[in-house]
């Protein structure tokens, strides 16, 4: 109920003014957020870092493998998706 909360917290604010949706599926492990930008911008990018940690810290406390979080990126008009992100891609050898 936190991350949702935190999720929507997220909407229209002036950290992310262009963001009109959040989602997450229902063990946190996808995200989708549907912004007016046609490429999410710098702000966008940098939130994804957190919604990497969400999923992971309810992966953690549910004693789950944390597994790949992943997020897309939405345009508003089109629906169409404009950037997808996986937190596999952060990992280093």
């Amino acid at each position: 109920e936190s991350i949702n909360t935190n999720l929507l917290e997220m909407v229209g604010t002036e950290d992310y003014p262009n963001i009109t949706d959040v989602k997450a599926n229902d063990d946190f492990s996808i995200f989708t957020i549907t912004t007016k930008n046609e490429e999410p911008d710098m702000a966008e990018s940098f939130s994804v870092i957190g919604l990497y940690m969400y999923g992971a810290m309810y992966k953690v406390f549910n004693g789950e493998n944390v597994g790949n979080i992943h997020v897309d990126f939405v345009n508003a008009e089109s629906q169409e998706i404009i950037s997808s992100l996986n937190s596999d891609d952060m990992k280093t050898d």
